[in-house]
């Protein structure tokens, strides 16, 4: 596709530097693809469009006078929901009559982005308190996937990854606390890096394990991205000691040589489907033309990870929710009562006995893969459920009334703050994306990025973008 709303960041900025489009054309053509998609995929729930023009036309008269004031001038980026952005709501998808009030402060994501150049477009929908793998909230319409609208973006990035695949920007800013960007991602066929923790500076402080990221169109981009936001912000307390480093420069080095891990199941949760599976064995044999060796390994565990980890994740998803919603829960979703519900009755003693098997997992992980570079999986064992669940049906919940059983490759890379990058590897016979899950250790997001970008290479061109009418 052709229209500048489909063209990726890097392509925008060699097309502004060459003068061959304006940021004044580009933003004007996103904003008319959000006029005529966004009511049918509900990726945005703001949209500054008298901010964007007159930034746009800023930027085009710095262009033109051949002096960008940073490598991302011109390129519109949004920014998931709860990511604290200035002069714009933040209302964590939660319903009420009353409207959010916008922020007075940047996330360092989001002024890292500002002060490169880039043009803040708006605010995309989430799941609700970022809760879910998919769309659904109670503020705003539920979030549907471009390749089939009866179908999920995933979750709780929904919006970011729904307005990509839509032609709604070239980069868009989520978060992950147990595989939201990376599961969108994989459902609608871009590309979404989960940073290690601490290389993307983060506020307000949540604690080990949420992370901010990108999601783009191309691994080059994810690269773009990731030399702008790694910048280091005095705000970040649990920040990785900055670095020196040129994502894009990385990208060219070889991926000859390189020892990767491989792994269709992790002893729990959904087993890989039969078109999953051959869209990333395929993927597999592409990296392998390149030299890169592979080595299947047998699950990590012999029980259900999740369920033994719950009761030290459960209470702080309550206290969340106590700071956004204080005692008028009756505003959140029945779904939502219903696990804080259970939460509330959560014991300090099973609490610690959790994180005690979270360090045990971490560090038999860490063994399993102490000689690898690399880990490759599916993102996802499945495609893309129905648009109105908040899980795909049949799933076994748990005794908080939630379920990870269906996504047992995104989070527990959260757990041991490890890089993961999913990057789009075909399209199932009917017609839905599927992902590629690179992760790294801890710290090796160039590594994850190298690799996803040489298989991008190796993989050719993808399927074209849906149209939507």
């Amino acid at each position: 596709m052709t229209d500048p709303c489909y063209l990726t960041a890097a392509e925008l900025v060699a097309a502004f530097r060459e003068r061959r489009l304006s940021p004044v054309e580009a933003a004007e053509s996103v904003l008319a693809r959000i006029q005529q998609a966004n009511l049918a995929v509900q990726a945005f729930f703001h949209v500054d469009g008298a901010g964007v023009r007159s930034a746009a036309h800023a930027s085009a008269k710095r262009w033109a006078r051949g002096a960008p004031i940073g490598p991302l001038d011109g390129v519109l980026f949004s920014v998931k929901d709860h990511v604290l952005t200035a002069g714009m709501p933040s209302p964590w998808g939660v319903g009420g009559a009353e409207p959010a009030p916008p922020g007075d402060v940047d996330a360092p994501i989001v002024a890292r982005l500002r002060e490169a150049g880039a043009i803040l477009l708006g605010k995309t929908t989430q799941a609700e308190l970022a809760m879910f793998a998919s769309g659904v909230n109670g503020r705003y319409g539920i979030a549907r996937n471009p390749w089939d609208l009866t179908r999920t973006p995933g979750g709780s990035s929904s919006g970011a990854a729904a307005a990509l695949a839509a032609g709604m920007g070239p980069i868009a800013i989520g978060s992950d606390g147990g595989g939201s960007i990376r599961i969108p991602a994989s459902y609608t066929g871009v590309v979404g890096h989960k940073p290690s923790f601490g290389r993307v500076p983060f506020f307000p402080p949540f604690g080990p394990g949420p992370v901010y990221g990108p999601l783009t169109r191309s691994v080059e981009d994810i690269a773009l991205v990731m030399n702008v936001v790694t910048r280091p912000d005095w705000r970040d307390i649990w920040s990785l000691p900055a670095q020196e480093h040129d994502y894009l420069t990385d990208l060219g080095r070889d991926v000859r040589g390189l020892r990767i891990a491989y792994s269709e199941s992790f002893g729990y949760g959904t087993p890989v489907a039969d078109d999953v599976r051959i869209a990333v064995r395929a993927a597999v044999n592409v990296l392998k033309e390149l030299g890169v060796t592979f080595e299947e390994i047998p699950p990590f565990f012999d029980h259900d990870l999740y369920d033994a980890l719950a009761d030290a994740i459960f209470p702080g998803l309550r206290m969340m929710a106590a700071a956004i919603v204080g005692e008028h829960t009756e505003r959140l979703m029945p779904v939502v009562q219903q696990v804080l519900a259970r939460a509330h009755g959560a014991s300090l003693e099973k609490f610690l006995a959790a994180k005690a098997h979270e360090a045990q997992a971490s560090l038999h992980i860490a063994s399993v893969l102490k000689d690898f570079d690399l880990l490759v999986t599916p993102t996802m064992p499945t495609t893309a459920y129905a648009a109105d669940r908040p899980f795909p049906e049949g799933v076994t919940l748990n005794a908080y009334g939630y379920t990870f059983e269906f996504n047992p490759f995104t989070w527990p890379f959260n757990v041991t703050l490890q890089p993961a990058i999913s990057v789009p590897c075909g399209l199932t016979p009917g017609g839905l994306p599927v992902g590629l899950q690179i992760v790294g250790p801890r710290g090796a997001d160039d590594a994850c990025i190298r690799v996803a970008h040489a298989y991008e290479r190796g993989r050719g061109a993808g399927p074209p973008w849906p149209e939507l009418g």
